[in-house]
């Protein structure tokens, strides 16, 4: 949050991107909490509670903002999908699709295929691709949204040819649980 232009879609986007992909997630304190920062050695200012003489206390939910809500959130929502979905934890990366403003990849292991999105622009954007690429050999894959601020609104998606499609909406991360049905 200290860079220029940071905004809280940004360090969202940010903690997702660190939550599902590979190797160990090393999140820097205050982050949940949209704390700013500077250069050493202002790096981070003491985190605001947990002493009695604290006149804020950023633990518990009344003393934050909520913009400081609503990153908590989001970071415990990464937090918890990345212990959820093993794929998430040692699964390999399949990248589907990026540029300047989107990254999607699957997060796949031996039982599960998490489908990631990243979209950092100011409008909806959709992904479609041949299922095979994943080893999908059927028709019939559901795409359940479970995770990322955007997942309510957001209903299964799939496809019934062969194909998988996934919707991306604006300045958001979410994540997609993939799999095989049987007619």
């Amino acid at each position: 949050m200290s860079l220029p232009r940071a905004t809280k879609e940004g360090a969202k986007l940010h903690v997702a991107f660190m939550l599902a992909t590979r190797g160990i997630p090393q999140l820097y304190y205050g982050e949940e909490i949209l704390m700013t920062g500077g250069h050493d050695p202002d790096n981070r200012k003491d985190f605001p509670g947990g002493w009695r003489e604290d006149s804020i206390n950023k633990f518990s939910k009344a003393g934050r903002t909520a913009d400081e809500q609503e990153m908590f959130d989001e970071v415990k929502t990464w937090i918890e999908l990345r212990k959820k979905f093993d794929a998430l934890k040692s699964g390999k990366t399949i990248d589907l699709r990026y540029d300047e403003n989107t990254y999607i990849f699957a997060r796949q292991s031996e039982k599960t295929t998490i489908i990631v999105g990243l979209n950092r622009a100011n409008k909806n954007d959709f992904i479609k691709f041949d299922a095979k690429i994943l080893g999908f050999a059927g028709k019939n894959i559901v795409c359940r949204p479970d995770g990322g601020s955007s997942t309510s609104p957001i209903s299964n998606h799939g496809g019934v040819d062969g194909t998988i499609g996934l919707a991306l909406p604006p300045q958001t991360a979410i994540a997609y649980e993939c799999f095989e049905v049987s007619k």
